[in-house]
């Protein structure tokens, strides 16, 4: 019995002297891979793919690991400055696709002369693990064709949300881990993996409040940070974006007003977007809405609050704001075209990862009772209480469900710093409003606030002003306001799309995406042009047989050869300039003109347009007077043979002719000529 004490006894101590096992994860190497096949990865300068795999906790409090993809664009020529790390927004956002094309589109504004380093953030949809919701997009599809009031849309967002929920948790996945000071870390552990002791740090939207975590955990880490629409440590945006996109929207259509070709085509569209929102929901209409990814077509009701948190969207893009009197001029005048075009991209986008969205708030921000939103003084459209009630709910309830503990009550504290710091606003920005960058300018000594008269949310990435004073800061960070300023003019205001710089249309943009509705005009196009295309053939064939047959042609068969071979040039250069627009934007994708119309700036476009029916009026009447067909006779072979020729000539300018006034109807019908 004495002997079992003591070995009990020696098992103890023994436990109590053994080392503890280090549940903190390494973090690996850079591991380099090839790029997405399908991504949009710059060409022309050196691009690294790679994933890395951090710790689920820098602390090593508890065990597990995070995969993150990783993209480094590195200088276009050899350079010792710093790399520019850039952190995307949402919270939950995609990185690598966001900035790469970002990157490698025209004009890109980034900066060439330095490594651009990004990632895709813990808990985002590309990385490991994923903390993406297809439930909760799943259940948005099967409402888009249904009015649905305040508490059943409530218990629809729960159940959704719930069921991610369950499925993380069933997967082992711990939403603790996944919040802004996790993020940060994970900032400062690549920057290490890398050997980058320091870098310069931009953030848009809330990669912003991630950078200023980074800063704040990791102070030596930064040399210049760049802070693109603000979202303060202290402030809860969600309470402002009631107000900010009120203002956001009375901007865009007090520049209108002043704009001069935007006053005339669009007179008092304030008041008319006023109007047709009231309209619509009285009035809701249902709109065929095409997912570009499925190539599904579902049929969705559009009331007027889904207009304005349509309109509330666009004013994200600066270049959308300038699209915005057009598109609601069209739609109060019953042309919806262009709207379902653009609205099925708004829709159907599920590249935010809702949970990641979740763990990160949720952690960080306090919950709000309906006294603490901010309201408008002066709301273009009424706000109801109902409307702030349900938010108030919605959001208890999302945090409920996340069921993650609150971060320490640092979070929400002021950010200060001493690093130099450019902040930027755009005068449209309708979640991050200018009073955000004012509110974050407190704690930065070496802070300075530049608002941009004509850009939205995120200026640095989409506004050449913009860039430029972010270049000259970056490669100065104690530049002065003045100095930087002085670069360019940032109170430039925008330039509206008006009938003088914009021809009205969606049919390139609907062909070039296989919008189902388009499709048939796009064969009947390939069939006319497959048509007109056999003149160039058919002609010299038979031009060679009747000099073996020692035919003659009559002069009147020479000049409707003419005219079938002008037409159908006309014809054919008209396709062939509309296809080169419509591939040329479609490559460049620097903008939404083509969702919208043909740009006025493609010059060749209307002589090409008004040549053709002027050609089809020549060959219609070199047509008409082949009219009188000779009479076939046994008399002489060669007249008989000559007659034949001459008839055959005649149908053939006929199927020509009809070839090129059916395509002057198919491109009328659709705009190209206006309207």
């Amino acid at each position: 019995m004495m002997r079992s004490y003591l070995l009990l006894i020696s098992c103890l101590i023994a436990l109590l002297i053994a080392p503890i096992p280090n549940t903190r994860a390494a973090t690996t190497p850079f591991a380099a891979t090839e790029c997405n096949k399908d991504a949009d990865a710059p060409t022309d300068r050196t691009v690294e793919c790679g994933t890395m795999t951090l710790p689920l906790y820098a602390d090593g409090t508890k065990p597990g690991t995070v995969e993150l993809p990783i993209m480094i664009v590195r200088s276009a020529a050899k350079t010792d400055r710093l790399p520019l790390f850039l952190l995307q927004g949402g919270p939950g956002g995609d990185t690598i696709d966001t900035f790469q094309y970002l990157v490698k589109k025209t004009n890109s504004t980034l900066p060439s002369d330095r490594d651009l380093v990004f990632f895709e953030q813990r808990g985002t949809t590309n990385a490991k693990p994923s903390l993406n919701c297809p439930e909760i997009h799943d259940q948005m599809i099967t409402l888009l064709n249904k009015k649905v009031s305040h508490p059943e849309q409530l218990q629809f967002n729960k159940t959704a949300w719930q069921a991610c929920r369950d499925r993380l948790s069933k997967e082992g996945i711990d939403l603790a881990a996944f919040n802004s000071q996790r993020n940060a870390d994970d900032v400062a552990a690549i920057a290490k993996a890398l050997n980058y002791p320091q870098i310069d740090l931009y953030g848009v939207s809330y990669g912003t409040l991630l950078a200023q975590h980074v800063v704040k955990r990791h102070p030596t880490l930064v040399r210049a940070l760049i802070l693109d629409s603000v979202v303060p440590m202290h402030q809860n945006v969600n309470l402002w974006y009631r107000n900010s996109g009120n203002q956001a929207i009375q901007n865009g259509f007090a520049d209108c007003a002043m704009d001069n070709a935007c006053a005339q085509d669009y007179p008092d569209i304030q008041n008319e977007y006023i109007a047709l929102v009231k309209k619509l929901n009285a009035q809701p209409l249902m709109l065929d809405l095409h997912d570009h990814v499925s190539g599904n077509t579902y049929p969705s009701l559009i009331d007027g609050d889904s207009l304005a948190s349509f309109v509330f969207q666009m004013h994200y893009d600066e270049e959308l704001v300038t699209y915005l009197p057009m598109l609601i001029h069209q739609i109060s005048r019953g042309n919806y075209t262009t709207f379902t075009t653009l609205a099925s991209f708004f829709v159907f986008e599920d590249s935010m990862s809702e949970g990641m969205q979740a763990s990160t708030i949720c952690s960080e921000e306090v919950l709000s009772e309906a006294s603490d939103y901010q309201l408008p003084a002066s709301s273009l459209l009424p706000i109801r209480l109902e409307d702030v009630a349900f938010d108030v709910a919605d959001e208890a309830q999302w945090c409920a469900i996340a069921a993650v503990p609150q971060l320490d009550a640092s979070v929400n504290q002021p950010f200060q710093s001493v690093v130099p710091t450019l902040v930027y606003s755009g005068r449209y920005d309708p979640i991050t409003p200018v009073q955000f960058g004012d509110a974050v300018l407190q704690g930065l000594p070496n802070g300075q606030h530049i608002m941009f008269a004509r850009t939205a949310h995120g200026s640095f990435v989409s506004n050449a002003c913009a860039g430029k004073i972010g270049a000259g800061f970056l490669e100065n960070p104690q530049s002065t306001w003045i100095a930087l300023t002085a670069i360019c003019d940032n109170t430039e205001k925008a330039t509206f799309a008006t009938s003088q710089t914009i021809r009205q249309t969606t049919f390139l943009y609907q062909l070039l995406q296989g919008v189902p509705s388009a499709l048939p005009w796009l064969y009947l196009i390939i069939a006319i042009s497959s048509l007109l295309a056999t003149i160039f053939v058919i002609r010299p064939v038979k031009m060679l047989f009747k000099i073996i047959r020692g035919i003659s042609t009559p002069l009147m068969v020479q000049q409707l050869h003419w005219a079938e071979m002008v037409s159908s040039v006309c014809a054919l250069s008209v396709v062939s300039y509309l296809s080169y627009i419509a591939i040329d934007s479609s490559l460049n994708v620097d903008g939404y003109g083509i969702i919208f119309g043909v740009s006025t700036a493609y010059t060749a476009l209307p002589l090409l347009l008004y040549s053709l029916p002027l050609v089809i009026v020549v060959l219609g009447y070199a047509t008409f007077r082949l009219y009188k067909i000779p009479q076939i006779t046994d008399a002489e072979p060669q007249t008989k043979l000559s007659a034949i020729v001459t008839w055959q000539t005649y149908t053939y300018a006929i199927m020509i002719l009809l070839s090129c006034v059916v395509l002057l109807i198919v491109l009328a019908f659709n705009g190209i000529y206006g309207g």
